[in-house]
């Protein structure tokens, strides 16, 4: 899954409910401006890594985790 020239992510997620585990560390976000509400109410989601984000030019993460247990 190419993400290199991917600029916004916003909902990519959205309401993923039944999804339990997911690995997006390998996707490319160094183009990314906005990941709002990427994973919003992802409420099943036990096992989330995003190790590898480059969050760098990211200008708006607005309720990203929003509805996940990694919410804060």
């Amino acid at each position: 899954f190419d993400t290199s020239q991917v600029t916004n992510m916003e909902g990519m997620f959205f309401e993923c409910g039944s999804l339990a585990s997911l690995d997006v560390s390998s996707f490319d976000t160094s183009r990314v401006t906005t990941m709002l509400r990427m994973f919003y109410n992802c409420g099943s989601l036990a096992e989330l890594d995003i190790s590898g984000f480059d969050m760098t030019n990211v200008e708006d993460d607005t309720e990203m985790l929003a509805g996940t247990r990694w919410e804060s």
